[in-house]
């Protein structure tokens, strides 16, 4: 992690050199932070809904101990104050620096026993061996072979260690699983643009999404591993599934809440590149707690020509 944890009191101190660098290296999931922001503000009545069957689902978990690990922690715009006050302390991966309000908030609520970490660098230990291995295989190939040798790597990207998250005797993954392949697809086309143009990318997007997909399915997998890397005893994972594109539907309006339409042309991938939930942690016993629909960006609201909704499930794990 990017600063120890100090069991017991609120880390707010950062060095402006750490800071820098950190935002640098993360960037997308900043911008991701305040563009989340952003439309849960003009979108509140769309995403309300499926925040509080977040918060639901965790004021449900029956469990209580010394910490609570909760990856993917944001705004805490999710995050259940009740949960948390049943730990004698909270560690908070992925806190965003430009929102010192809410976690002095939640300090204060918790009377000091948090500790907070600024970026998800061990939720994406290999974007950054990765990235490097990409650009040196691409500047090091011939153009007339670069698009092949492009996604030959992203097909079969280099090893790197699995990552590592310290003790806790419950773990949180709160929306955030299926963010980490999404983080470094935005890392690829990234590159592959300042190869080949945005135009080629985009008439080749296909390819290249499918050459991504083994990358996507090791990240998901690999969360699974962090989780158990902090010898918890229980677990509970919150995880968009699927997300849904839909055509042919009427706008909506932003004062209240409307499901997704179920006429109109749908289409539907997997969130988490094919991996099944199920399979993960072998060994533990695992229970699938509720499951919703987010209708996150309903059409006519956005500048897209579509809307856009997602299957949301949390999942239990004990051992």
């Amino acid at each position: 992690m990017s600063r120890a944890a100090v069991p017991g009191r609120l880390q707010w101190g950062l060095s402006l050199s750490d800071w820098i660098a950190s935002r640098f290296r993360y960037r997308r999931f900043a911008r991701g932070g305040h563009n989340l922001a952003r439309r849960y503000a003009a979108l509140t009545p769309y995403w309300e809904p499926h925040l509080e069957a977040s918060r639901t689902v965790q004021r449900g978990w029956d469990v209580s101990g010394k910490r609570l690990l909760v990856l993917g922690a944001g705004r805490l715009l999710d995050f259940s104050i009740e949960l948390a006050e049943r730990f004698q302390e909270v560690l908070l991966l992925d806190a965003d620096p430009a929102c010192g309000g809410k976690w002095r908030e939640l300090g204060s609520k918790l009377k000091g026993r948090v500790a907070v970490d600024y970026d998800l660098r061990e939720l994406t230990l290999k974007y950054d061996p990765w990235q490097m291995h990409l650009a040196g295989r691409l500047s090091r190939t011939a153009p007339s072979a670069r698009w092949q040798t492009a996604l030959s790597t992203l097909s079969h990207m280099i090893e790197v260690p699995t990552p590592h998250l310290p003790h806790a005797d419950a773990v949180l993954s709160l929306n955030v699983l299926s963010q980490l392949p999404i983080g470094w697809q935005e890392i690829a086309e990234e590159l592959l643009t300042e190869s080949f143009g945005a135009k080629f990318v985009k008439q080749h997007e296909q390819e290249w999404l499918e050459a991504l997909l083994p990358a996507g399915r090791t990240v998901v997998e690999d969360h699974f591993t962090a989780i158990a890397s902090s010898r918890c005893r229980h677990a509970l994972v919150i995880t968009d599934t699927d997300y849904t594109e839909y055509r042919g539907a009427p706008a909506y309006s932003r004062a209240s809440y409307a499901p997704p339409p179920k006429e109109g042309e749908h289409t539907t991938w997997s969130a988490l590149c094919n991996v099944e939930i199920e399979a993960q942690l072998p060994g533990w016993r695992r229970r699938k707690l509720s499951e919703w629909t987010w209708h996150i960006a309903p059409m006519g609201l956005e500048r897209e020509p579509y809307g856009t909704f997602h299957n949301v499930a949390a999942y239990r794990f004990d051992i």
